[in-house]
């Protein structure tokens, strides 16, 4: 539990919305290349249609929004964000 404390800690100052320029997400900063290879063991978490062709900038907006959000995107989600990682 400590080495996923401090993953999260370093990784997304413990923000689950967390985004960095090179668009990884959530609490463990999964990129979009993390997360095609999660898609083949998860193939029913959700997933936001189109994601990778977004930039960092459509990608907050739509994270400030509430567009893109916790129930529509698994690295948004906590739980799955920390099972992911």
């Amino acid at each position: 539990p400590y080495y996923v404390a401090g993953l999260i800690a370093q990784e997304s100052s413990i923000d689950p919305r967390a985004i960095s320029s090179a668009k990884a997400l959530g609490l463990t900063q999964i990129t979009s290349r993390g997360e095609s290879e999660i898609a083949k063991e998860q193939p029913n978490w959700p997933r936001y249609p189109g994601i990778s062709e977004m930039s960092v900038l459509e990608l907050k907006l739509k994270i400030l929004s509430g567009e893109l959000n916790p129930s529509n995107e698994w690295r948004l989600n906590p739980e799955l964000s920390i099972r992911g990682g």
